[in-house]
């Protein structure tokens, strides 16, 4: 009969060996494609090594101290009191034996493998425990039980989230097969009982890289017309029980009446949801009505057994379709050094948890008792070592899948017509698609023709293409012979393409386009999901910032390889994660790469007790700007806020603020070139001589040209009302002391400037009075359209987003909530 002990041993192994089983994914049903091939390829290698090696290198670790085995001594001493009573001899004397004395000192400190072989499984459990989680290892330094540590080299501020060392892997529909056992156990020539959830038809999802809809997005239905079939398997000797399904949008019809009773009164009044059609799936293949045979249905219906042992209150069918439908839209993560980090965390954890220093101290003139205890510590690190070498080669295996540059499905091209062969025209003509097209963006059916111009028709013919070059052609219109020729038509057809568009998960795009562009971006905008806990995300409840985080940090990091010194990088975001993504981006950049934050007044979120402004109304997003190298990078021109020329003056002179530019200058008059000097560079630096110029007031000339209508006079001389300023420069400076004798009242000069806005141009500038005053032109503070706007260096408060009717610019669609695109 085993000890108490040995039970308590069978348990830890047991409830360790769940564990690795978890890890390892040996529950994972037999899905048909990359690592899981792999997996259960090697399903029985690590079976044997669960349920033999371990034990065995357990055991066979403390071998050399079965002789100090409690069980063993207390056998031994039993023996020896019986002998000693056959022989006649007193209790007193028994006490007093020197064998017994020996045997029962050595039972107070015995060493009982048992126990010591269940600590072992205890403590792994307790350590692997920390770091997994629901399929990923999550970075969580361990100082001590419920104690954490973050890795710190001495910055001033570091920023540390629980993913923070993983790659996170987007959501997508992997839509492959699904197959399990329902007798997992058979032997050879016994029938597995297989079952697959086979996909036999899928509707395209959202185009163009914009997420589904709520109220279209599609979900695996059972078709209820064929819910199942029994097929030959692989081996054609045993059948294979097929159960079929369809991956699109659900609709009214898909309720069952059994269902759709059991819902809530407004889930009723929509489409049922993925958690109800899985129910209905029950109905129809487990249902009253089922017509599957017995020895199926007998075993879909048990009870689904969890990965920690116990059994779940729903059938096993409901438990791996519930599997089935999460796994092809779940994100999930992938260690960057998985076995580093364990290998170093198992180091931390022998050594300040388990080596007590008071335990070691105690037993220091005891080698006996502290044989043992070391190798206790060494068994631990030696099974814990084989188990994190085992989950590395995994998670690098996965690793390496997922940062391997993907393959280039489709490439297609958009080239005008003046560079498409004349000889390719008839293709193009006779092509509906590409026709269809051109009418949809171009209105092309509504072009009429003139003298010179053909007009439109049906089919469109070679005139009508020569007259209308710039039409876009797009080759996914045309088959690959076509495509091929017009790309061989092309000398350095790479070169000449000076756009790109890629249509992929946002990671693997970077990873593809590395080397080609690699410091050759001067400006990438990213517009990311806000986090705001409604755009498509699948997190692990505890870890919706971290992942996030993980989420951004893969990408942003990615993408700073393409931005050249002087570029810049913006990133839109709102109050959700505003201070995470800053820091993060700091990080990255660097601190001093930071330019600025920009606050955009957008749309008034709506008000509701679980808003997160709760009274107050959300009525900004931000931008972050962060340069590659802010020594390099240079704001080409400026950001401008525009008012209205006069609605500006009139805000002006409502604040009390004087406006200046009210001078005219009617003509500079005649010049004559008074002398030459140089400037700074050495170059020269030519004067003129005014007379006979004339100067009014824009008052005046309103009055008499405009019956006092200030706005017609301003529109009307835009180009010659000036100001004057006392603005110092080097330049100013020369032209002071080059023209102290003379006397008239207007001076100008030309030259070629070294530097400034208007380097390498032949400038003209004016210059007023005795104190040689520069004169500053109103029409370079403004900006001329249909009206004239006032324009005034903007700060970081951008207050005219028009958000009016853009979903309709361009016939593209932008629905509301924030897609995935980086």
């Amino acid at each position: 009969m085993p000890t108490t002990q040995e039970v308590r041993a069978k348990q830890q192994r047991e409830k360790f060996a769940a564990l690795l089983k978890d890890m390892f994914q040996l529950d994972q049903p037999e899905l048909d494609f990359g690592l899981y091939r792999i997996m259960h390829a090697r399903k029985d290698d690590i079976n044997r090594f669960i349920e033999q090696d371990l034990p065995s290198i357990a055991q066979d670790a403390f071998a050399d101290f079965a002789g100090q085995d409690k069980a063993q001594l207390e056998q031994e001493l039993e023996d020896i009191i019986n002998g000693l009573r056959a022989a006649r001899r007193s209790e007193e004397q028994i006490k007093q034996d020197e064998e017994v004395i020996k045997l029962k000192n050595q039972l107070e400190g015995g060493f009982d493998t048992a126990r010591e072989e269940g600590e072992v499984y205890n403590a792994l459990v307790t350590f692997f425990s920390r770091y997994y989680d629901e399929g990923d290892f999550i970075s969580r330094r361990m100082y001590k039980e419920g104690t954490y540590a973050i890795p710190y080299q001495g910055e001033e501020v570091v920023m540390h989230w629980a993913n923070k060392d993983q790659y996170y892997i987007k959501s997508s529909e992997t839509l492959r097969d699904y197959s399990f056992r329902l007798n997992p156990a058979a032997q050879q020539g016994e029938d597995p009982l297989r079952v697959h959830f086979k996909l036999v038809d899928a509707e395209a999802g959202a185009k163009d890289n914009n997420k589904e809809a709520d109220d279209n997005k599609r979900v695996f239905v059972l078709d209820a017309e064929q819910p199942f079939e029994l097929l030959d398997g692989e081996e054609k000797t045993f059948k294979e029980l097929h159960c079929r399904f369809k991956f699109r949008p659900a609709t009214l019809n898909d309720w069952t009446e059994e269902v759709k009773n059991s819902a809530t009164a407004a889930a009723k009044k929509n489409p049922p949801t993925q958690a109800h059609l899985v129910s209905i799936a029950q109905e129809l293949l487990l249902g009253e009505n089922s017509q599957l045979p017995a020895n199926w249905l007998t075993l879909l219906t048990k009870p689904y057994l969890k990965t920690d042992g116990n059994f779940a209150d729903y059938s096993t069918l409901v438990g791996q379709l519930n599997n089935y439908t999460k796994k092809n839209t779940f994100d999930y993560f992938i260690h960057k050094d998985l076995g580093g980090f364990l290998t170093r965390e198992l180091d931390f954890y022998i050594k300040n948890e388990l080596m007590q220093w008071d335990d070691i101290a105690a037993l220091k003139n005891n080698p006996a008792r502290l044989a043992p205890l070391l190798s206790k510590l060494d068994v631990i690190r030696n099974l814990g070592e084989k188990i994190i070498t085992f989950l590395a080669q995994l998670e690098n295996f996965q690793k390496k899948l997922w940062l391997k540059k993907k393959f280039v499905t489709e490439t297609n091209y958009c080239i005008t017509l003046d560079r498409v062969p004349e000889v390719l025209y008839s293709a193009i003509i006779e092509n509906t698609a590409q026709l269809a097209e051109w009418i949809k963006l171009f209105a092309l059916d509504e072009v009429e023709g003139d003298l010179t111009n053909p007009t439109f028709s049906k089919p469109l013919t070679v005139e009508f293409l020569k007259a209308n070059q710039n039409l876009v052609l797009d080759t996914q219109f045309f088959d690959e012979e076509f495509k091929a020729h017009l790309i061989a038509s092309i000398e350095e057809f790479d070169k000449q393409c000076d756009g790109l568009i890629v249509h992929s998960e946002n990671f693997q795009a970077l990873n593809l386009l590395q080397e080609g562009y690699k410091e050759k971006v001067k400006c990438i905008y990213i517009d990311p999901p806000y986090n705001t806990g409604s755009d498509g995300f699948v997190y692990k409840d505890s870890y919706q910032s971290s992942s996030w985080i993980s989420f951004m940090e893969n990408r942003i990091s990615k993408s700073t390889n393409f931005i050249s010194n002087d570029g810049v990088n913006f990133t839109s975001i709102d109050e959700n994660e505003l201070g995470n993504l800053s820091k993060l981006s700091n990080d990255i950049f660097g601190n001093g790469n930071f330019i600025n934050q920009i606050a955009l007044k957008t749309k008034v979120a709506g008000v509701s007790g679980s808003h997160h402004g709760k009274s107050l109304k959300n009525s900004v997003e931000y931008l972050l700007l962060h340069s590659k190298n802010q020594s390099d990078f240079k704001i080409s021109g400026s950001v401008y806020d525009k008012t209205e020329l006069m609605d500006f003056i009139d805000d002006m002179e409502s604040e009390g603020k004087n406006w200046k530019y009210v001078q005219v200058m009617i003509n500079e008059g005649s010049k004559e070139v008074s002398r030459k000097f140089k400037d700074g560079y050495g170059d020269e630096i030519i004067l003129y001589k005014h007379t006979g110029y004339k100067f009014e007031s824009i008052n005046s000339i309103a009055k008499k040209e405009f019956d006092g209508n200030l706005k017609e006079a301003y529109y009307s001389y835009i180009n010659k009302i000036f100001d004057t300023t006392n603005a110092q420069s080097s330049v100013r400076q020369r032209v002071i002391d080059n023209s102290v004798d003379i006397e008239t009242d207007l001076i100008s000069i030309m030259y070629i400037p070294k530097s400034g806005r208007n380097q390498g141009k032949i400038t003209n500038l004016y210059y007023k009075g005795p104190s040689r005053r520069l004169f500053t032109w109103l029409k370079d503070t403004v900006e001329i359209d249909s009206e004239i706007f006032e324009k005034i260096n903007a700060g970081n408060l951008w207050m005219d987003i028009q958000y009016n009717n853009v979903a309709k610019e361009g016939d593209v669609s932008f629905p509301n909530e924030k897609n995935h695109s980086v």
